[in-house]
């Protein structure tokens, strides 16, 4: 074998302590590295927990916001119904005072009742009193209205009467003009021999123009009957009118009325 020197030995055994001492640090970092893990790895765990909980979190304070407004909208609708309540209160408090002064009220025109039904019955006498009146108006009305017929049928009468004498007169002188002109056509024909030409012509002139006064005549007959027959489909108008009004029959109180008037 070989024989070492004592620098030798020294130097081979710093070697070896110096790996012996390597060896020991690499434990140790692995020791450490180990724990350095399992610390990471417990993070990690308490990491996962800590999340799942700030999820967890997250919802419950979620769920608190909802519940939180629920709740402020259940304040308002309470701060709603107790006004509500408020007020009907004060409604039911101000129709206790109503019901009160009609109750009151009532008491009061329980002692005016005899009063007021004896006002009633006078009240409905004094209507029929009114309507008795009113008949008896419409009364006196419709008998002024007959006067005011009768008076102006008397005038359509008397008027009549002058239009008859007229066509009286007329066809009297329609008959005077006929036999005129039948005697002037019987001269002429008897004296024609008598009279000269022109004598002849005054003859049948004087009988065309006593034949237009005919016409003229019968004209005037034929107008006078037209209005005659008008004034007749008048009066029987009126006639059946006034028989119409004198066949109203009228209460015992409305001819005293009349007959007072």
């Amino acid at each position: 074998m070989w024989e070492t020197s004592p620098e030798e030995a020294e130097i081979q055994g710093a070697k070896v302590s110096k790996f012996l001492f390597s060896d020991e640090v690499i434990q140790h970092q692995r020791a450490v590295s180990d724990v350095t893990k399992f610390e990471l790895e417990y993070e990690k765990q308490k990491f996962e927990v800590e999340k799942s909980e700030l999820r967890e979190l997250r919802g419950l304070w979620r769920t608190f916001e909802a519940e939180r407004l629920e709740l402020s909208g259940l304040q308002q609708l309470k701060g709603d119904y107790e006004a509500a309540i408020h007020a009907a209160d004060y409604k039911l408090a101000t129709k206790e005072t109503q019901l009160k002064a009609a109750e009151k009220e009532l008491q009061s025109l329980g002692t005016k009742r005899e009063t007021y039904h004896a006002a009633a019955e006078e009240l409905v006498q004094l209507r029929q009193l009114k309507a008795r009146c009113e008949s008896a108006i419409h009364a006196v009305s419709n008998l002024r209205k007959q006067r005011g017929f009768l008076e102006s049928a008397a005038a359509d009468l008397a008027a009549n009467r002058k239009l008859f004498f007229k066509e009286a007169r007329s066809d009297c002188l329609i008959a005077k003009l006929r036999a005129k002109e039948l005697t002037l056509e019987y001269e002429v024909g008897r004296t024609a021999k008598y009279y000269t030409a022109e004598e002849v012509e005054t003859l049948r002139e004087a009988n065309r123009a006593s034949m237009e006064t005919e016409t003229r005549l019968r004209e005037e007959l034929s107008a006078i009957r037209k209005q005659l027959v008008a004034n007749a489909s008048k009066d029987v108008r009126h006639i059946c009118f006034t028989n119409a009004r004198d066949a109203l029959q009228l209460p015992c109180s409305t001819f005293n009325t009349v007959s007072n008037a």
